[in-house]
């Protein structure tokens, strides 16, 4: 008997502390206070950076309601530790997608977190990815 309370116990307890992060993202640099401000988190290299169905989880903010010149903060809250990695897209069109020039380089502004940078194509996970413990904050730089 002592043995499946213990269990139970630990059962009850567990999700608690699975779940126990909060990330806090400050985005500088955004030019305007047009469009929307979209970011994706990212448990895996699978869809970094900007394919949005396969992130962890997604925030967007409606910049014509944030204060001009001031960074924008967001957070995700009730989230496992691990690893993860942040991509942001400022859509000044308000249309939901990345708009790119016919050489697929971004007309919009991007950024990931740690600030990484691609060669010859987007940034990688690897160099993107941040230690998610307790409480944990970044800055990332939107780049045009």
């Amino acid at each position: 008997m002592k043995s499946l309370l213990t269990w139970i116990l630990v059962l009850v307890a567990y999700p608690s502390c699975v779940w126990a992060a909060d990330l806090t993202v400050v985005v500088e640099g955004v030019r305007s206070r047009d469009g929307f401000l979209r970011v994706a988190l990212f448990d895996s290299a699978k869809g970094f950076p900007m394919n949005a169905p396969l992130a962890r989880a997604l925030q967007s903010v409606k910049l014509a309601s944030e204060p001009p010149s001031h960074p924008i903060i967001l957070v995700f809250t009730n989230l496992a530790e691990g690893n993860y990695a942040v991509s942001v897209f400022h859509d000044e069109d308000s249309d939901g997608k990345l708009k790119t020039n016919i050489l697929k380089i971004p007309a919009e502004g991007i950024g990931v977190s740690n600030n990484a940078k691609g060669h010859l194509g987007p940034p990688k996970f690897e160099s993107a990815a941040f230690a998610l413990n307790n409480q944990t904050k970044i800055s990332i730089t939107v780049l045009y």
